[in-house]
């Protein structure tokens, strides 16, 4: 799975989560879905570009997972979601809905962080060598975990050009 790809699952979760949690904003939360998958065709980066600049002015409060200050903050809700109608029904949920909320969107952020800052390829190279791992070490313990990233780097420095030596005079 790429991971643009896992990005946009995630956020759906998370916004299928709300409507679980409250299954009056069913209608609106398929409708910033479409507008989410709208966005979404048209180029797919774009949601995670749009979900970082929505961020960028609460990352502490993200890291920290301080829903205390999203309580005290209630407009800063709507502004990382991206959806007014779900932040006005977190300024009267519960404590555990907005922790758990909270986490789906620290997760997204750290995810979208990541794709961003990587070079290309990374995530992928590291995606394939995580697979091999659990494919010739069902239950993950099973193994060496220290083997996961070994591929990785011995490719790596397959691909490094030798940098010439000076020579003495």
């Amino acid at each position: 799975m790429s991971g643009k790809r896992a990005f946009h699952n995630l956020y759906r979760e998370m916004m299928q989560q709300v409507t679980g949690a409250f299954p009056d904003l069913k209608d609106d939360v398929a409708a910033h879905l479409d507008d989410y998958e709208f966005i979404q065709k048209a180029n797919d980066g774009k949601p995670l570009e749009l979900f970082l600049v929505r961020c960028a002015p609460y990352v502490t409060a993200i890291a920290n997972e301080d829903v205390e200050f999203f309580d005290a903050n209630s407009d800063s809700w709507g502004k990382v979601i991206g959806n007014d109608k779900v932040a006005a029904v977190l300024s009267h949920a519960r404590q555990e809905n907005k922790r758990t909320l909270l986490q789906y969107v620290k997760q997204l952020y750290m995810l979208a962080t990541s794709l961003t800052i990587l070079p290309k390829g990374v995530l992928e190279q590291a995606e394939t060598l995580a697979n091999a791992f659990m494919k010739n070490n069902p239950g993950g313990a099973a193994g060496d975990p220290s083997t996961l990233f070994k591929g990785l780097f011995e490719a790596a420095q397959e691909k490094q050009t030798p940098v010439p030596r000076r020579r003495r005079r």
